[in-house]
């Protein structure tokens, strides 16, 4: 398969290319505090950065490739200290 084309992924069921987050269709509303601001979807599996944000661990690194810094507040973030969320955002 080419890089970048969109298959159906075996995690998720939906149609997307691999370096994008699973689709997922949820029967009730996500809590905001729950949700990437990256992607504006319901985190898939959580990181956190030094300053607190929480975001999808593929949203995060993708965009730390283009960007050093957090996408909610600009301060300065390095891949290597971003850490998995707790066991219960995880959830």
């Amino acid at each position: 398969m080419d890089a970048g084309k969109s298959a159906v992924c075996r995690m998720c069921g939906q149609s997307h290319s691999p370096e994008v987050n699973h689709v997922y269709d949820y029967q009730k509303m996500v809590d905001e505090d729950l949700m990437c601001h990256i992607c504006l979807q319901p985190l898939v599996d959580p990181v956190d950065t030094r300053c607190g944000h929480t975001l999808c661990s593929l949203c995060l690194h993708n965009y730390l490739k283009i960007q050093s810094m957090c996408p909610v507040d600009r301060i300065p973030v390095i891949a290597a200290q971003v850490q998995q969320s707790s066991v219960i955002v995880r959830r």
